[in-house]
């Protein structure tokens, strides 16, 4: 005779948001055209993971000719995410004076911005 056992199996899965980016790299406040500038920011832990986005003036960046952005992540205590995202581009005079700001996808308020000027010849 066949016996049937029945399981229950529960998966508990917790979504932790982060609360907070930072800016972890800021180039000089003073550039000259042709440097190289790296802007980081990082998150707190997250679960899932935090998706970073950059603006400059409010206007969504991507990669490609102009900018590259590179973003990981790495495991923190409790097994939750903290996102890592760098922007890279070569700074022109058209770079002056905008905002560039890096923020996390769909939570409003938690951004970091940064702006500066190229000088020189």
């Amino acid at each position: 005779m066949l016996s049937s056992i029945s399981t229950n199996i529960e998966i508990l899965f917790f979504i932790v948001k982060s609360m907070n980016i930072e800016m972890t790299e800021v180039p000089p406040q003073l550039l000259e055209p042709g440097m190289i500038v790296n802007i980081t920011c990082q998150t707190d832990s997250a679960n899932p993971p935090s998706v970073i986005v950059w603006t400059i003036d409010s206007q969504i960046i991507t990669s490609g000719p102009d900018y590259m952005i590179i973003t990981h992540g790495q495991k923190s205590s409790f097994n939750a995410n903290i996102t890592i995202s760098q922007l890279s581009f070569v700074a022109t005079f058209n770079h002056s004076k905008h905002v560039f700001e890096c923020a996390i996808l769909g939570q409003s308020g938690l951004t970091q911005h940064v702006s500066f000027r190229v000088v020189g010849k």
